[in-house]
Parts: structure tokens; sequence; C-alpha cells
């Protein structure tokens, strides 16, 4: 089965619903407080980290120009070593796993 890259990821949502629900969780686990936006650069680092190359994260994510999307996110990819996102995850799970279980 072959994903439809191109269908609405989360269907019937709108904007301001996902991003109350994302400072929600944000609060309740203590996490800083990641928009959509934040996401965005998130899912392109690690696709790249990956191994996935500019010109297939930018087809995939919907970027005409792979060297403007390199441009813009290698910032990224250089920031995140400076965090230890297993820890920061593991520390936050029962708050988390409470706020969706409630």
């Amino acid at each position: 089965m072959t994903a439809n890259l191109s269908a609405p990821l989360f269907a019937g949502v709108d904007a301001d619903a996902l991003r109350t629900a994302i400072r929600r969780a944000c609060q309740a686990t203590g996490t800083p407080l990641w928009s959509p936006h934040d996401l965005t650069h998130r899912r392109i680092s690690l696709l790249h980290a990956q191994g996935y190359s500019w010109a297939q994260i930018s087809e995939l994510v919907g970027n005409a120009s792979a060297k403007v999307l390199a441009d813009t996110y290698t910032h990224v990819l250089m920031d995140e070593r400076k965090v230890d996102y297993a820890s920061v995850i593991a520390e936050r799970l029962p708050a988390l796993a409470e706020l969706v279980l409630t």
C-alpha cells in the first residue's frame, strides 16, 4: 500500500484546533511550546538525518526549490545537536500519558 502524501494529515481539523491541542499537550508535559511551524522544521531535519536528499525532502514537503529548503533548514540541523531529545521525551512521558488517557 502506498501512502497518499497529498492527503491531509489531520482531515477535518483546522489550524486553530491543532495549535490549541499542541499548546495543551506542551503545557501538560512541561515541554516548551512547539508550533506547527516548529514541527515542520523538526520533520525536515529528521528526514535529512535519515539520509533523504534535499531534493527528496523538497518533493515530500511540497517545496519548489531544494536549494532554498537546504539554506532555510540547515540551522535546525545544527541546533538539534545541542538537545538530548530522548532524555527530554523520557522525562515527560508520564505527564503526556496522563493527558492522553484522561
